[in-house]
């Protein structure tokens, strides 16, 4: 089964989904859950997604990108337009990178991929 949701007939505000599936046996087994933000009618981040069994989060503080849960992995963020802005190891659970404002990242932490608007 496949649903879409349709960005531009959802409210401004923090939405989660959460993929899960029941198999034959009726056992629910539950997947990874997408946070996202929408404003004005386009979905303007991605923030918390699912690796290794710990939720990793990204967003943006209106101070700087903020990286939470992901100690170790690698990270890489870029412009919408793909030049990398900045690439590093996250050495802590909570890691606050500054970078200017009034722009859309994406930013890259081990095999997930993030848009945040900052």
């Amino acid at each position: 089964m496949q649903y879409e949701l349709n960005p531009e007939a959802m409210q401004d505000g923090v939405y989660s989904v959460r993929a899960f599936v029941q198999t034959a046996s009726g056992k629910v087994e539950y997947g990874n859950t997408l946070t996202f933000e929408i404003q004005q009618k386009g979905v303007v981040g991605i923030e918390n997604q699912t690796i290794d069994n710990k939720n990793i989060g990204c967003s943006s503080n209106k101070q700087c990108i903020c990286i939470s849960n992901a100690n170790g992995y690698a990270y890489a963020v870029y412009t919408l337009n793909g030049a990398l802005v900045k690439k590093s190891k996250v050495t802590s659970d909570y890691e606050e990178i500054a970078l200017p404002k009034g722009n859309i990242y994406i930013v890259k932490i081990g095999s997930l991929t993030f848009k945040v608007s900052h």
